[in-house]
């Protein structure tokens, strides 16, 4: 190893991390015939996590140098040496003395027994470690196998910080009023923490409008959005300690998601999308005060079915941000004829994200063809349909029986099954195949993966987030497209009304139909077919006067009905009773703004 500069970078070191030099001291004495570092072809890589940069397979000094140099302020370099001859042969390389000096960087050698990455670890939030070493997925060899050691001894210290974290909170949890208790006396207002996943988009503008329906009631509310990383529950229990809530509310988790949290702290999940209603996880783990939404009032019998008490089981349906979506002067020359906001995605990597290989073999099997006779039977459709799916236990079960399957089923779930393939497998057929059909309009086609579609390819936008981004395409489109295979319980077919955008809908067999929430031929209209929907839209579009109109009538009934606002009304009216009820109150609380409460 080089001598020049070795004495400075070692004082430097002795300054900045005495730890790590005892570390090293300690290790040479315990392996005094280790002279050289296991040589490697593998080149310098970086990954991220949380606030910090990790370097791998660098023995010297200029990886860490150029990665410095470019950092964005508040970020740091974490440089992992997979052994303690490489960390020395790094000590002795042209410019170490400059990386030991920057504030930015932290060194952290990947064997046993080095205490210092510990210490490290401590001082910064969990959700700043580097979880990409939980199970040694980073690194290639030889830095795997301490990077597989690291992620050990990251589990072990989070499990102690959580536990005194849970520690501190415990007491505030204890002989906690129930929500309705707190709403009855009025002494103080309710605090609710809306929690999302930060890599979930859905999850997190429905937690910011659950926040701001909620505080347009006078609840105390924080909108907190958490990183999809083992240390979340660590983050949500901080959170706790914090913010002191009375209600835990979760959008598609429940609290098994959340070890460690009090079972006097009462959580409430909205179950959106069928991922919990079936589930025993959800039985298994649910405290005496949790409450749990389902977005569809059949989905009930499932929780039932899974052993949920009916009075912890409510149906809400979901509305859209008044404060976000509202009507304004629409142009009169549209840029866009038709409006669509939807991802498309090649089957095979649709796969992936829809979790379809966890499903039976058979199951995957009768899906894959139904799939494709589902595409056959959308291409076929007549003029006037009455829906845009065929009935799908039918579909099927006939689909079963062309495999030669039918005597292999006695293992599914027809219920479950039959929803999976209309949520996921049905809703992306008729999004390819509706949409594509569309080119001889003038688009606005927003979402990934459409570049990919050669028949509308051209008129692909990137993807739009929910919000003022989304509020200025409705404005700027003459005709939106609703195409889901369900439509009343779907946010987009109320924030596109509540923001005067005229609607054509997709028809579909509901428990609720779109007939309850607004009515077709007054408010907006629907369609069973591709044929159907191309004649309406030339209609529309030849009569912009009648659109407007039912544009109009369809924003003030949004307004009026279908506001998160008053959807939480009806949560906190449940809450302040606490009784037995099949599904909320529909009286039309308008929301209020208690004294001393920011809006």
């Amino acid at each position: 190893m080089p001598s020049s500069g070795i004495d400075r970078c070692v004082a430097l070191l002795a300054e900045r991390y005495p730890l790590l030099l005892q570390d090293i001291q300690t290790w040479r004495q315990t392996n005094p015939t280790v002279k050289a570092p296991t040589e490697t072809q593998v080149p310098p890589c970086y990954q991220t996590s949380g606030r910090n940069d990790y370097l791998f397979n660098a023995s010297e000094a200029w990886p860490a140098r150029q990665r410095l140099e470019a950092l964005p302020e508040g970020r740091k370099v974490v440089q992992m040496f997979h052994s303690v001859p490489q960390f020395l042969m790094f000590l002795g390389s042209p410019g170490a003395s400059e990386c030991i000096q920057h504030q930015a960087w932290r060194p952290w050698i990947m064997v046993p027994g080095m205490h210092h990455g510990e210490s490290w670890c401590r001082r910064e939030p969990p959700r700043d470690w580097p979880w990409g070493l939980w199970r040694g997925a980073w690194p290639e060899p030889p830095a795997r196998q301490g990077a597989q050691f690291v992620g050990h001894g990251l589990g072990m210290l989070l499990d102690l910080v959580s536990h005194e974290v849970r520690g501190r909170i415990a007491p505030a949890y204890a002989n906690r009023p129930k929500p309705g208790s707190i709403l009855k006396a009025g002494e103080r207002p309710l605090r609710v923490l809306a929690a999302a996943m930060r890599n979930t988009s859905y999850q997190c503008y429905c937690a910011r409008d659950i926040a701001s329906a909620l505080d347009a009631h006078g609840v105390q509310t924080r909108l907190v959005l958490l990183e999809q990383t083992p240390a979340k529950s660590y983050d949500l229990l901080e959170h706790l300690q914090e913010f002191d809530p009375d209600i835990l509310f979760v959008n598609g988790e429940t609290r098994a998601h959340y070890p460690g949290l009090p079972s006097e702290l009462c959580v409430v999940t909205w179950d959106q999308d069928y991922g919990v209603c079936w589930h025993p996880q959800y039985g298994d783990h649910r405290s005496s005060r949790d409450k749990l939404l389902v977005m569809l009032e059949d989905w009930r019998e499932d929780a039932l079915s899974a052993g949920i008490a009916p009075e912890h089981i409510l149906h809400l349906n979901i509305g859209t941000n008044q404060e976000i979506y509202h009507t304004s002067e629409i142009a009169s020359t549209p840029t866009y004829d038709v409006l669509f906001v939807g991802n498309i995605y090649p089957w095979e990597w649709y796969k992936d994200i829809i979790q379809f290989k966890y499903l039976k073999p058979e199951l995957q099997r009768v899906f894959e063809h139904a799939r494709l006779r589902l595409r056959d039977w959308v291409l076929h459709q007549g003029e006037n349909e009455p829906f845009i799916l065929p009935e799908l236990g039918t579909f099927l079960a006939d689909c079963t029986a062309e495999l030669g399957l039918t005597g292999q089923t006695t293992q599914w779930n027809p219920r479950q099954d039959t929803l999976y393939f209309r949520y996921r497998v049905a809703h992306f057929v008729l999004r390819e195949l509706y949409v594509s059909a569309l080119a001889e309009f003038r688009l606005g086609l927003f979402g990934n993966g459409w570049t990919e579609c050669p028949a509308v390819a051209n008129q692909a936008r990137s993807k739009i987030e929910n919000g003022a981004p989304l509020l200025e395409a409705v404005r700027q489109s003459a005709i939106s497209l609703h195409l889901h295979t369900w439509t009343v319980h779907h946010p987009r077919l109320y924030d596109t009304a509540a923001a005067g955008g005229f609607l054509l809908v997709g028809r579909v067999d509901e428990h609720h139909p779109l007939e309850e929430v607004f009515e077709p031929g007054r408010e907006l209209d629907t369609f069973g077919s591709v044929t159907e929907l191309k004649r309406k839209i030339r209609y529309y579009l030849d009569h912009p006067e009648q659109r407007m109109e039912m544009a109009r009538r369809a924003a003030e009934r949004t307004l009026r009905d279908h506001t998160m606002a008053r959807r939480m009304s009806q949560l906190l009216e449940v809450l302040k009773s606490d009784e037995s009820s099949d599904t909320l109150s529909d009286a039309r609380t308008e929301p209020h703004v208690a004294p001393g409460t920011a809006r």
